[in-house]
């Protein structure tokens, strides 16, 4: 499911209120998405922070397949 940005702006409203009763785990059941999904929405800098992360990981992957 995706979130829309309406949901996004609901979510992040919700958790800046009450960060304890509305946590990434409970937002998460609440929208019926992955708590992936819930971080990101809340720290969209981690998101990128991943994405660096998987295209390191395809760059050392491919060298090893080179060899």
């Amino acid at each position: 499911m995706k979130l829309s940005k309406e949901d996004k702006e609901i979510i992040r409203e919700y958790h800046e209120s009450d960060p304890k009763g509305w946590n990434i785990s409970a937002l998460a059941r609440e929208w019926g998405v992955s708590r992936g999904t819930i971080q990101f929405t809340l720290y969209p800098e981690r998101l990128e922070k991943n994405y660096q992360h998987k295209k390191r990981r395809e760059q050392v992957n491919a060298k090893r397949k080179k060899k």
